[in-house]
């Protein structure tokens, strides 16, 4: 008799059991309480974690983890191996480069671009592009 594959993976956290499944666009994980638009991509090593938002045309690449209660605005590019902290929000038209690390609660406005190799701290607060890798001073 032939197995039925499941096409969820569960990860335990806690006493909680999270369940992550693929998105339409691209195949990346999105645990079930997370919002991800349709028309998001999402590379099939992209993870969003509970609660967070993923809205219309944003990119998320290989190994970009999103997680809990962040928000990706429209048209965000997110490059491989970035990760969003918790509650960060990114607005519309942000690109973010490779390996970039964003705190908890860290905010960057709109159409703001995020060289490779940066650094946000919580709870900063970004509103000019970066164009070199380092440290973000907080606002």
């Amino acid at each position: 008799m032939a197995r039925k594959r499941r096409n969820y993976v569960e990860i335990e956290e806690g006493d909680a059991v999270l369940r992550y499944f693929p998105h339409v666009n691209g195949g990346g994980m999105v645990e079930e309480t997370a919002q991800v638009e349709a028309s998001a991509y999402l590379e099939s090593s992209a993870y969003v974690d509970p609660r967070a938002r993923v809205e219309a045309g944003a990119r998320l690449g290989r190994g970009a983890w999103v997680d809990r209660d962040a928000v990706v605005g429209e048209h965000v590019s997110m490059a491989e191996a970035t990760h969003l902290g918790p509650g960060a929000a990114l607005g519309r038209d942000v690109r973010v480069g490779a390996r970039t690390r964003i705190g908890a609660r860290a905010t960057v406005a709109a159409g703001v671009s995020l060289a490779a190799d940066t650094v946000v701290p919580a709870d900063a607060e970004v509103r000019e592009s970066v164009d070199r890798p380092g440290v973000v001073r907080a606002a």
